[in-house]
């Protein structure tokens, strides 16, 4: 049987391409959340994601000015695209900067883009099991990632994990008594 588990989501939802100059004047409200950057690198070629940033405690506009002087050593402009969490729920200031920090996470961690040095390890969301869905303009970035590969009890070596399939319904009813048919 597949294994019920139950995961909080954190939506997060994508707009973009901006502009850098047009992104360092957003410093409102509802302009906290994660940035990435896209442009050319040696190895990933053009519009590649370079860069995964959070503005949980500084507003996008702060965040760019922080970034920005590393997209000067770039051939060309990069493209930014901005994700803003939101949905039904109205959380506090506390759960919305750990919501924007666990998805930070996930998303750096499963990307690795070149420019990030930080949780590219591990993704550091232990015990908490978390989906961050990607929606709207997500550009090249997946639109699901999550802590489930955790809570897998997936080991080549272990006795857990067994794959499903015709053998194993056999095996059920050669110990139950029951001859199994054949095809």
């Amino acid at each position: 049987m597949p294994v019920q588990r139950t995961s909080e989501l954190i939506e997060v939802a994508w707009s973009g391409p901006h502009e850098p100059m047009a992104v360092e004047g957003l410093n409102g409200a509802l302009d906290y959340g994660l940035i990435s950057f896209y442009g050319s690198h040696p190895v990933f070629g053009s519009d590649a994601l370079l860069y995964v940033d959070e503005a949980r405690e500084q507003p996008f506009g702060a965040r760019m000015r922080r970034v920005e002087p590393w997209t000067r050593h770039l051939p060309s402009a990069p493209s930014v695209y901005l994700g803003r969490l939101g949905g039904p729920d109205s959380p506090t200031d506390a759960e919305w900067r750990d919501a924007i920090e666990r998805a930070y996470r996930l998303v750096t961690f499963f990307h690795a883009p070149p420019w990030n040095s930080r949780g590219l390890d591990h993704h550091g969301v232990l015990g908490r099991p978390t989906t961050v869905l990607n929606v709207g303009r997500r550009h090249r970035l997946s639109m699901e990632v999550s802590t489930a590969w955790d809570e897998s009890t997936w080991d080549p070596k272990g006795s857990l994990w067994r794959p499903y399939g015709q053998a194993e319904v056999t095996e059920r009813r050669v110990q139950d008594g029951v001859e199994p048919t054949s095809r």
